[in-house]
């Protein structure tokens, strides 16, 4: 699975398919964006203004996604409420 999370968009794509407008109030506020690859991925942070100066943190290397299921959730959650339920 390719997952990206956009914090400023409020969006979440897995696989080419996006969904905008969803909560990221699980997302610390220092990130921008989370990218994971299948097997890693990356968490790029915001730059910060400080002392007359923008500084950018550097990207941390992440080894494991369960630290934003919640994304899938809701990414899972805005595609059901997408597709209409199949009549049985």
């Amino acid at each position: 699975m390719r997952l990206v999370i956009i914090a400023d968009d409020a969006r979440v794509v897995i696989d080419a398919t996006a969904y905008d407008g969803l909560d990221m109030s699980q997302l610390d506020p220092s990130i921008h964006a989370v990218q994971w690859n299948g097997t890693y991925g990356e968490v790029e942070y915001k730059s910060v203004f400080a002392d007359g100066a923008i500084t950018k943190p550097q990207n941390q290397i992440i080894t494991s996604i369960d630290s934003y299921q919640w994304a899938v959730t809701a990414w899972n959650e805005a595609r059901a409420a997408e597709i209409p339920a199949s009549i049985d």
